[in-house]
């Protein structure tokens, strides 16, 4: 994949304007929009295709907090291992039981907005924890970056799990 920082001009950092960045992703597709190429060539439709997924997978890159920071791992050249440590793992299965505890519940309102509330809490000190490495850029702090890249997946998954659980309540 192309760089997406390059694609939508802006520095290689954790922390980014969203605003700002729908902003751009919006000019850019005005410009790139294969609908506007209707007229040219067929190469030149090709072109503009091309150009208008790479910046709708350079925008979906910089918007999942999780893609982005995997890419700015990789541009430093450092690999995301899947290592989770033991202690991680064990509160994530912890939050994943009471997740099946609210299935059966009768009344499980009250008990799923607590876990929400707990992972929304751990996922915010999670990102903040990312920014600092970000910011610090010292190849230790980009280790623990890596680290806590894929503990980020893990609560996307989790977070995707209680928004699906809360749409059947």
């Amino acid at each position: 994949m192309s760089n997406p920082f390059e694609l939508f001009g802006l520095e290689p950092v954790f922390e980014i304007d969203e605003k700002s960045l729908s902003e751009t992703y919006r000019a850019l597709q005005r410009v790139a929009h294969p609908d506007r190429h209707m007229s040219e060539s067929s190469q030149e439709r090709r072109h503009a295709l091309e150009n208008a997924a790479a910046i709708n997978d350079a925008y979906h890159t910089l918007r999942d907090p999780f893609l982005r920071a995997r890419c700015l791992l990789e541009l430093q050249g450092i690999e995301v291992h899947g290592g989770i440590d033991p202690d991680f793992l064990v509160a994530h299965m912890e939050l994943r039981d009471q997740l099946e505890e609210v299935k059966a519940m009768a009344n499980p309102e009250s008990m799923l907005s607590s876990i929400q509330n707990k992972l929304q809490a751990s996922k915010a000190d999670l990102l903040s924890g990312l920014a600092r490495s970000f910011r610090s850029g010292t190849l230790e702090d980009l280790a623990q970056a890596a680290e806590q890249v894929g503990r980020l997946r893990f609560y996307d998954r989790l977070d995707a799990e209680v928004s699906a659980l809360e749409t059947d309540f």
